[in-house]
């Protein structure tokens, strides 16, 4: 694992050993980083989040509008393996998103999202049981690899 300068990580979060994470990053409280995920410099991981595997949340892909800025990821949410969210956004709490999107425009609404470029697909208010679920596996909901092997 590759830990950058002034990370926080609360000691309740698990993070898997082949994580890249970057300078000024902060994990909070019973979040779960998945392998080969990618935290980008001042990125933010709320509470109760789940990271599944290949996910990018990143400040360092250059935006032709020249966008650089930090990528938050607000309280319970799960992003599916290898979604991927761009410089300068927020992601607000209580959110899915489903694997492979790509978040490229802040999430004000809590509901699912999925796609390239990710779109609400589902409102809901119901939340609290997203947080019983992440939470009451043992193995990470993206145990779906981020390459398809035929075998």
């Amino acid at each position: 694992m590759k830990i950058g300068k002034y990370v926080t990580i609360d000691p309740t979060a698990i993070v898997s050993d082949d994580c890249d994470v970057d300078d000024y990053v902060a994990i909070r409280a019973r979040s779960k980083i998945g392998r080969g995920v990618v935290l980008k410099c001042r990125a933010t991981i709320g509470h109760d989040c789940s990271v599944g595997d290949g996910c990018f949340v990143g400040a360092h892909a250059i935006l032709l509008n020249g966008g650089q800025g930090a990528s938050h990821i607000g309280n319970r949410v799960y992003l599916g393996a290898c979604a991927c969210v761009l410089p300068q956004v927020t992601v607000c709490s209580d959110v899915v998103i489903g694997a492979g999107a790509v978040i490229t425009k802040n999430i004000t609404i809590p509901g699912t999202y999925v796609g390239n470029p990710c779109k609400l697909i589902h409102r809901s208010a119901n939340f609290p049981s997203l947080k019983t679920t992440l939470h009451s596996e043992s193995t990470y909901i993206s145990e779906i690899s981020c390459t398809s092997d035929p075998t």
